[in-house]
């Protein structure tokens, strides 16, 4: 982590790494772990692996538990006292989206494209989020015990299936048109 500060790898790294001071018995470095990963996680998957083992952590805040905000320091080296973090620092933010209206009334929603499916109301909710950050309404539907979270509401396959690319660049995972009733 200190030495590849900018590999995409971070967060895969995060979620062994907690998983291990989870089965050692150190939960608060286990947390640490994940407020990193899930703060560098592009892949919706990934993000929905780390918030899984994130829960843990809730009771590690709730008993007063170590600053989990912080990175862990498992290998004693001490950084630099000023010295800047360009390494971390997101690039430009995106351009704004663009709104999609809903469909006329007289035009029903019969397509969207499903960008998640979750376990937990949590999980649902903040990849809802991230789907009306792209521009799109997000619903979420609870199939078969999972929270299945659904973007757009489009009248044609068509539609959906040209709204599928920019859903992908912008949350990773590999989301598919669903036909509603």
């Amino acid at each position: 982590r200190l030495d590849y500060p900018l590999t995409p790898l971070v967060p895969q790294a995060a979620y062994w790494a907690a998983r291990t001071y989870f089965d050692l018995g150190k939960p608060e470095l286990a947390c640490r772990w994940l407020t990193e990963g899930i703060a560098a996680a592009r892949d919706l998957e990934m993000q929905n692996q780390l918030g899984y083992l994130n829960q843990r952590c809730a009771t590690v805040r709730a008993a007063g538990g170590a600053d989990t905000t912080r990175p862990p320091d498992t290998t004693g080296a001490k950084p630099p006292a000023a010295a800047p973090d360009t390494a971390r620092r997101p690039g430009p933010p995106p351009p704004p989206p663009a709104e999609q209206p809903e469909p006329p009334a007289d035009q029903p929603v019969r397509f969207r494209v499903q960008v998640s499916a979750v376990a937990t109301p949590g999980a649902a909710d903040d990849a809802a989020d991230r789907v009306e950050q792209l521009g799109y309404p997000a619903v979420i539907v609870r199939e078969r015990g999972l929270y299945k979270v659904r973007a757009g509401a489009f009248a044609t396959r068509g539609e959906a299936q040209a709204a599928i690319a920019r859903l992908k660049a912008g949350l990773g995972g590999s989301p598919f048109v669903v036909a509603e009733p």
